[in-house]
């Protein structure tokens, strides 16, 4: 009896060795299957590789450019810019007398007080300016023998006292868009809107329709936004060839009219 269990207890220790045997995996055999198993690359990897797929790759045979060897482009030459008046003035609008104002209308008419107000920086003088647009308003093809209106040139201190029924003032386009609100002028115009705006631009440099005679270009811009102080439309082109009335907006286009700077024509 006692053999019997002795050889029973043998069998059972070595059929438990033969067990573990066959369940413990052999750890060269669990290497191999990790190396042989594919790679799970992270969602950061992926979106690496597909930036890397889309890029523009270089040709077999050809080296890859190292950052910063990119070819350098020389630019075509920039013309030189027709020298232009100043884009920004300071901003601050000062009151201009107007001296001496010769041929002025003393009686009769309709009496309209104009005051006139300059931008600072803009390098103008003032002096100059202010006669330049004294004269255009009393001459006799202007606005005081279309309305039988009488100018009156209020000084810088009665200006300043509120003491005018228009004012004109002379800007840089910034300041003129500024200026003129609503209405849209995009820097290249002129406008009313309170007040007649002179963009300096416009004053300095004129338009393709008056090319080569400023001054009349001067007369005719003061002259249409002066039109507009009194109430008054655009206007249209009469006929080909024919006089552009005043209130044409003759800065854009004159739609087949001959320019013309004055109220009075003929």
């Amino acid at each position: 009896m006692r053999r019997t269990v002795t050889v029973g207890g043998l069998l059972l220790v070595v059929a438990t060795v033969v067990a573990w045997v066959a369940v413990e995996p052999d750890p060269s055999s669990v290497a191999a299957s990790l190396a042989a198993a594919p790679t799970v690359s992270s969602p950061s990897a992926e979106v690496a590789g597909a930036v890397v797929a889309d890029a523009a790759l270089p040709a077999a045979g050809t080296a890859t450019p190292s950052p910063g060897s990119a070819p350098v482009r020389t630019p075509s030459p920039t013309p030189t810019p027709t020298p232009s008046p100043v884009s920004v003035g300071d901003g601050d609008l000062d009151w201009v007398g107007w001296g001496d104002v010769p041929d002025v209308r003393t009686s009769g008419g309709q009496p309209v007080r104009v005051a006139l107000q300059i931008e600072g920086g803009l390098g103008l003088d003032e002096r100059q300016t202010a006669s330049d647009i004294s004269s255009i308003l009393v001459d006799p093809r202007g606005w005081q023998t279309e309305r039988d209106v009488r100018f009156v040139f209020v000084t810088a201190a009665e200006a300043k006292r509120g003491e005018f029924d228009t004012r004109i003032a002379l800007a840089s386009k910034t300041t003129t868009m500024q200026l003129c609100g609503s209405v849209q002028t995009k820097g290249y115009t002129s406008c009313f809107y309170d007040r007649v705006v002179i963009n300096l631009d416009r004053w300095m440099l004129g338009v393709e329709a008056y090319d080569g005679h400023l001054d009349e270009y001067r007369t005719y811009v003061v002259n249409h936004e002066i039109g507009h102080s009194f109430g008054l439309g655009h206007s249209e082109c009469p006929g080909e060839g024919e006089p552009a009335p005043v209130m044409v907006p003759q800065t854009l286009h004159l739609w087949g009219c001959a320019p013309n700077p004055y109220p009075v024509i003929g």
